[in-house]
């Protein structure tokens, strides 16, 4: 009915949340479609952010964090909003914890930054400043190594951020 309403050139690009959703609704009809896509948005935001405190602090941090992020009323509305710019938020807390988690595989990790940075785009284009600021938390964390970092993983970043662009185009 959003496609009706809006008409189909404003969705073109929205393909963060409709083709997941579109997907999700395939599978398990509607209703289910509807509640495993919000689901799999928390798995989204809450596993990285979760091995990322588990990294960094302890288990029972990882608990705590996870459980404040569950139990938010700021995300439970950023991810049952059906309005395309709901799924910006779990795609950037995805990319903004995996990077600061520095996975052993880091090319493919870098890869999935670059196509969750892109999907968040195109749930809402000024998620893209947001990921900016991503930028900023990236070199202040990095920057005992930054130029390193950056030669060897913002190509696969790109890469990932264009292959959705692309994937999106076709």
């Amino acid at each position: 009915d959003l496609i009706d309403r809006y008409g189909l050139p404003y969705y073109a690009v929205r393909f963060g949340l409709i083709l997941p959703l579109i997907g999700f609704a395939k599978v398990f009809g509607p209703i289910l479609g509807y509640m495993a896509f919000v689901y799999a948005m928390y798995l989204l935001a809450g596993i990285p952010l979760y091995l990322l405190f588990r990294k960094h602090f302890s288990v029972r941090a990882a608990v705590f964090g996870y459980t404040i992020l569950i139990s938010s009323a700021w995300f439970a509305r950023a991810v049952l909003w059906t309005h395309p710019d709901a799924t910006a938020v779990p795609y950037l807390m995805a990319a903004l914890s995996l990077m600061l988690l520095e996975p052993r595989h880091r090319r493919l990790a870098n890869f999935a930054i670059g196509v969750l940075l892109a999907l968040a785009v195109h749930s809402n284009f000024f998620a893209l400043a947001i990921g900016g600021l991503s930028g900023l938390a990236y070199l202040a964390y990095f920057k005992n190594n930054i130029w390193f970092r950056l030669r060897h993983d913002f190509p696969w970043v790109i890469a990932g951020f264009a292959f959705v662009f692309v994937a999106g185009g076709v």
